[in-house]
């Protein structure tokens, strides 16, 4: 291991001291599991535009895999994601850039081709690295322009409940990505907000966090300006009394501050992807945010449509729906700001996000799409109008559910900016929905034991289900506490209570649970969703069972057969251990049960059973059937 690391270390530094692409500003390095099981990689870096260029082929590095040391990228774009605005300008281009920290940055994206990963991450994951030198001069870090930077993602190994760890070929699982490229700068003086539109296509649950900016493999920056950290990137009251630090929202990944210090600086996020609340990935966004001073120009505002009034808050619509419910939510814009030339700004708002489409059956990741009325995208002066409309069905449910917690969210953003030059200002907002569903609970698993010719028997009380849900049991076992579970075998009768099956002989115990299959809509023809495992039942071994049996008694008198009122069953001697009584009508529904009997005769009254034939069963809790029969009800 030790040397493994070593040579990690030198070869990314001799990567970092030979690419020497200095203006660094930030990236990403992302994933996507593609259908023939292998990965493709996206690496996404941001660079200052006077600075040199990167190079057309790079390569990510990995740390921990076996035999996987880097993956080749190539470069399939560049784009200048500087401020658009007015035409009369001024403005801030990459063609134009002549300092570092205007806020002309370009983003450089490279691909890989498909990349054959096989294998289970190590508990610390496995990590991929790409870094340089040097840096774009920054506020925050002392000496910035002479240090490395290092962009890193971490892939953690998956672990469902009651299975092995997964191999990662074929692939299972996409990394969380962002939706919009970052704003690199942004006014001072005025309260602002950045949210960079993390998705994961699995809804996997999404956190956030600050995170350090990297100077080489492993080693943070520890050359922070007084009153800055990883942790506090922004300017704070420190610098100047009226601001008002940066804060990061661990749930939505909003940051918000008001900053009258101008000035460049780097942040990283960090987005952590938990699949049934397994962190599965970790994404590290840097981005050096570039602080301006601007003219007075006021954000537009964004409106309530059935209040008419401005909205602070955010999300701006934060609800809990039933998958199948139907979301609409309106809203608009004002903006009265004007340009040098006293005309009007005209301001662009668009919404956007996966689960947006340009119709409710195309354009999106997972139809019935949500869809923007009047356009997903529009610009105009003064006022503009938007609804959001979106069927949402059982489709939009994840399959790999927490039983626990039925739920997931879908996050739209809102992004409305005016054309105000050389720096637009912006007014950036969620609409958040939560679908639920109703889920069924696990059957209540009742006994387990063999029978006197050495078959299985698992009885469990079925569950109701009045939405029609319901699909079928599934009844697992397994050999020891820590052993996978095996699936045995289904049951599609939602009434049926009562399996019997047969196994290898073992002296082994074996352990039994249940659980029900269901779906969030009576007419999906879908079992997509697992309850939770019913109670743990213990099967004993025919051995262990044998000996308790011949501590229990060794013969049962019953009598009257037929019986009126009451029926007596009368064991030979007083059973030394704890021993169970259940009863069934003939269509093999159980009516009644008692526990721990110790007395060496049990009088049943059974002046409630209607008229017929009923079969009765005691069982101790190793030795499975020790007598069973039936008798008539007859009055």
């Amino acid at each position: 291991m030790k040397k493994q690391l070593f040579c990690l270390i030198v070869i990314l530094l001799g990567v970092f001291n030979n690419l020497l692409a200095s203006h660094y500003m930030g990236g990403e390095i992302t994933w996507e599991c593609m259908q023939d099981g292998r990965f493709l990689f996206t690496m996404k870096v941001y660079r200052e535009c006077n600075g040199i260029q990167f190079y057309e082929h790079e390569s990510i590095y990995v740390y921990n895999h076996p035999s996987v040391t880097s993956i080749p990228m190539t470069r399939v774009s560049k784009v200048d994601i500087s401020p658009q605005c007015h035409a009369m300008g001024p403005h801030i281009s990459c063609d134009s850039a002549l300092v570092p920290n205007m806020g002309a940055v370009e983003v450089n994206i490279y691909k890989s081709d498909t990349v054959f990963l096989s294998g289970v991450p190590p508990a610390q994951g496995w990590i991929f690295a790409w870094g340089s030198c040097c840096r774009n001069p920054s506020t925050s870090i002392t000496n910035a322009a002479s240090q490395n930077w290092v962009l890193r993602a971490v892939m953690y190994p998956y672990k469902p409940s009651g299975s092995t760890a997964l191999n990662t070929y074929p692939c299972y699982d996409n990394s969380p990505v962002f939706a919009e490229h970052p704003t690199p700068v942004m006014c001072t003086g005025y309260p602002q907000s950045i949210n960079y539109g993390a998705e994961d296509s699995e809804k996997d649950f999404l956190t956030y966090e600050w995170a350090t900016p990297l100077t080489d493999f492993n080693v943070p920056i520890n050359s922070w300006v007084a009153g800055y950290s990883y942790n506090s990137p922004l300017p704070s009251t420190v610098h100047n009394v009226n601001n008002i630090p940066a804060a990061l929202n661990s749930y939505t990944g909003e940051i918000t501050f008001t900053s009258f210090t101008q000035g460049a600086f780097p942040l990283v996020v960090k987005t952590t992807a938990y699949k049934n609340n397994i962190k599965t990935a970790e994404i590290f966004r840097e981005l050096q945010v570039v602080l301006a001073a601007c003219d007075s120009n006021n954000a537009p505002e964004i409106y309530n449509a059935v209040s008419n009034l401005p909205i602070q808050s955010n999300p701006i619509f934060n609800d809990t729906l039933t998958a199948g419910d139907f979301v609409s939510y309106s809203f608009y814009t004002i903006d009265t700001g004007l340009l040098p030339d006293n005309s009007h700004q005209t301001s662009t708002l668009k919404i956007y996000g996966s689960q947006i489409g340009t119709t409710d059956s195309t354009g999106c990741q997972n139809p019935p799409c949500a869809f923007i009325t009047p356009a997903q995208v529009s610009s105009g002066q003064d006022t503009l109008w938007a609804t959001l409309n979106w069927q949402t069905n059982c489709g939009h449910m994840p399959l790999q559910v927490n039983p626990d917690s039925l739920y997931t969210r879908y996050d739209f953003y809102i992004d409305v900016r005016d054309d105000f030059c050389p720096i637009p200002a912006a007014n950036t907002k969620m609409i958040s929905v939560h679908l639920k569903m109703n889920a069924l609970p696990p059957p209540k698993a009742e006994q387990v034991f063999y029978d006197s010719i050495g078959q299985i028997h698992f009885i469990w009380f079925p569950i109701t289900d009045s939405l029609g849900l319901f699909k079928k049991y599934f009844i697992y076992y397994n050999t020891g506490t820590n052993a996978p579970l095996i699936l045995l075998d289904s049951v599609e009768n939602i009434n049926q209570n009562h399996f019997i099956t047969s196994l290898p002989s073992t002296t082994l115990e074996r352990y039994f649970v249940i659980k029900t299959v269901f779906d969030c809509d009576s007419g999906s023809g879908y079992a997509r969703f697992h309850s939770a495992n019913s109670d743990t039942l213990i099967l004993y071994s025919l051995s262990q069972g044998f000996i308790e049996r011949n501590s229990i008694a060794n013969a049962c008198k019953v009598y009257p057969n037929p019986a009126e009122n009451f029926i007596s069953f009368e064991f030979d001697k007083t059973p030394s251990l704890d021993l169970n009584f259940s009863l069934f009508d003939v269509t093999g529904r159980k009516i009644d049960h008692i526990y721990k009997i110790t007395d060496k005769v049990l009088r049943y009254d059974c002046t409630n059973l209607n008229n017929g034939l009923y079969y009765y069963l005691f069982t101790g809790s190793k030795s499975g059937v020790f007598v069973n029969g039936f008798f008539m009800k007859n009055n």
